[in-house]
């Protein structure tokens, strides 16, 4: 930590000093001409020429006297102002991030600071391993662009931000954000960069993750196949029948396939656009889908909430949840109750009375799926850690 500090510090005053080069060049002009019209043209000692531009003595000439005036009032005034209008106006904290991030080496590279994203970031913090964010939204990086911490603001998918977080040397690359796209394009340029890495691929679908993960010798991992194989789990140890689950994503379907498959009774509350979600395993049947109002009692009567062993909810609406957490109790009181969440706080609220539930986080699961394959071993972080 304390070498963190150093490095930081000395990067804060390499920045400080590109800003303000031109004031800088100014002073230096003014004392190097002074100093030279002092011993030259006045013939002053070269020494009495250093004290009087230190003001340890007085040049009682008439320049001597204009040199005096000139630096109290116009030199120094005008210089001050302008030093302390770039640092209150230029200075910005992510800047000094951009330069740390360039001079890593044998660190993680983090794109996208998703929640996958963000959970990583926090990892390597706790274990003082080096770690670059690079994100285009100042608003999602704020906290690590407050905190000075390597930082690249631009888009993961562009050669000039992967050269800026310096992937060419580094260790592991991790690409938080999920879309096919966005997989593709980064991959194909890390590896351009750096054919060495290890490198982690997310992807929701499974079969082009895996295709992404050939061609360009990374790791696959989805985050909602992972939650969705928790809840399948947990199914399995509590003898669930039937369950009604809320959602509209790809874990909503996800978890729906898995439960399907093992014989237990599902239905899908409101949500037509499942239908069109494309993921391995058996399409879903018509019956699986239930139309209306997610938060209406009669749609929760018509879905089987009251006869339920588990009800899910996959949405990523906090304040959605807690109504629906509510509303759930209201007519069922024993069923088993899982809700995804991305943030601890918010886990904290739903585990309580009256909504008594279990929490499940995709990207928690990712990250820990990750450690426990070893993907962070080359930075010193062993498959032994959990959270």
């Amino acid at each position: 930590m304390m070498q963190w500090n150093r490095r930081r510090h000395r990067v804060r005053a390499q920045l400080l000093l590109r800003q303000n080069r031109a004031a800088i060049a100014v002073v230096l002009l003014w004392f190097v001409t002074n100093y030279w019209i002092f011993t030259a043209i006045l013939r002053r000692p070269w020494h009495q020429a250093l004290w009087v531009l230190a003001y340890f003595e007085h040049d009682t000439s008439r320049w001597g006297l204009f040199y005096e005036t000139m630096s109290d009032f116009v030199v120094f005034g005008m210089v001050m102002s302008v030093v302390a209008t770039g640092i209150s106006r230029h200075y910005r904290p992510e800047q000094t991030g951009a330069i740390l991030a360039k001079s890593l080496r044998k660190h993680v590279v983090v794109v996208g600071y998703s929640n996958l994203g963000h959970r990583v970031v926090e990892l390597c913090h706790k274990h003082g391993v080096d770690v670059v964010v690079v994100d285009p939204n100042l608003e999602r990086v704020q906290p690590i662009a407050h905190q000075e911490h390597p930082l690249v603001l631009a888009d993961g998918t562009t050669t000039e931000a992967l050269e800026a977080a310096s992937v060419e040397h580094a260790a592991v690359v991790i690409l938080a954000e999920d879309g096919v796209e966005h997989g593709a394009i980064a991959a194909r340029r890390v590896r351009a960069l750096n054919d060495k890495c290890l490198l982690v691929v997310r992807c929701s679908d499974d079969d082009v993750g895996a295709v992404l993960a050939r061609a360009y010798h990374a790791r696959h991992v989805s985050t909602a196949r992972l939650a969705a194989r928790h809840v399948e789990q947990y199914a399995q140890k509590f003898s669930v029948r039937r369950c009604v689950i809320f959602g509209d994503n790809s874990l909503t379907v996800r978890v729906a396939q898995r439960l399907l498959s093992k014989g237990v009774t599902v239905r899908i509350v409101g949500i037509p656009h499942a239908k069109q979600l494309a993921h391995d395993g058996e399409p879903l049947a018509e019956e699986c889908f239930v139309p209306g109002d997610p938060a209406a009692p009669d749609t929760h009567r018509r879905a089987g909430v009251p006869q339920a062993d588990l009800v899910v909810l996959t949405g990523e609406g906090f304040g959605q949840s807690l109504v629906l957490c509510e509303r759930i109790r209201d007519v069922n009181t024993t069923a088993r109750v899982i809700v995804r969440v991305f943030h601890e706080d918010a886990a904290g609220i739903l585990t309580q009375k009256p909504f008594r539930a279990e929490v499940v986080s995709s990207s928690r699961h990712a990250l820990r799926s990750l450690v426990q394959e070893g993907i962070f071993e080359s930075v010193g972080i062993s498959r032994e850690i959990t959270d």
